[in-house]
C-alpha cells in the first residue's frame, strides 16, 4: 500500500490540474496607429468647432445689425409727423387764421394774403360784395396753397438731410 499511496499522491496534482477551468491569457495591444489617428479627427474636430462658433458669432452680429437700433425712432422725434393739415375742418380753420396746431401754417397764409394783393383797397371797394367775397376766397386759396408748399418742401427737404445723414 506504501505503492499505491504514492502513486496516488502522485495523480492527486495532475487530477487537480485537470479539474481546474481553463485559463486564457491576454496580451494588451496597443495599436499605436489607431491612436494617431483618434487625435488628428479631434484636432480636426476642434478646428471645425472653433470655425462654427465663428460663423456664429459672425450671424449673431449679422443680425444684431439688421434687428438693432439705428436711431430710426429718434430721427423725427420732437417734429409733428403730420405737418400739413389732414381734412377740410382743420384747413377752413387755417384760412379763418385760428390753426389750432396749425398756428405757423396759419399765419404763413395770412402773410401771403397781403403779400400777394394786387388790387388797392380802393379797386376792391370798387367791385360788388359777391365779386369781393370771391376775390377774398381767390386769395386765400392762393396763399394756402403756396403756404403748404413751402412747408411740404421746407419738411421733406430736412428729412431728406436728416436721412443722409443716418445714411
Amino acid at each position: 500500500m506504501g505503492k499505491w499511496r504514492v502513486r496516488m499522491i502522485q495523480w492527486v496534482p495532475v487530477l487537480l490540474l485537470a479539474m481546474a477551468p481553463v485559463a486564457h491569457a491576454q496580451w494588451a495591444v496597443v495599436d499605436v496607429g489607431a491612436i494617431n489617428q483618434l487625435v488628428q479627427e479631434v484636432a480636426v474636430l476642434r478646428q471645425s468647432l472653433s470655425a462654427a462658433q465663428q460663423t456664429l458669432a459672425e450671424t449673431r452680429s449679422q443680425y444684431a445689425a439688421m434687428t438693432g437700433s439705428y436711431g430710426m425712432s429718434a430721427l423725427l422725434s420732437g417734429q409733428n409727423r403730420n405737418y400739413l393739415p389732414t381734412s377740410w375742418g382743420q384747413l377752413q380753420a387755417v384760412l379763418q387764421g385760428t390753426g389750432g396746431t396749425y398756428g405757423a401754417l396759419a399765419s404763413t397764409v395770412e402773410q401771403l394774403v397781403t403779400a400777394n394783393t394786387v388790387l388797392t383797397p380802393g379797386e376792391v371797394a370798387a367791385l360788388s360784395p359777391s365779386e369781393q367775397s370771391r376775390l377774398e376766397a381767390e386769395r386765400q386759396s392762393a396763399a394756402l396753397l403756396q403756404a403748404e408748399t413751402r412747408v411740404a418742401l421746407s419738411t421733406t427737404s430736412a428729412r431728406f438731410a436728416a436721412l443722409q445723414q443716418l445714411i
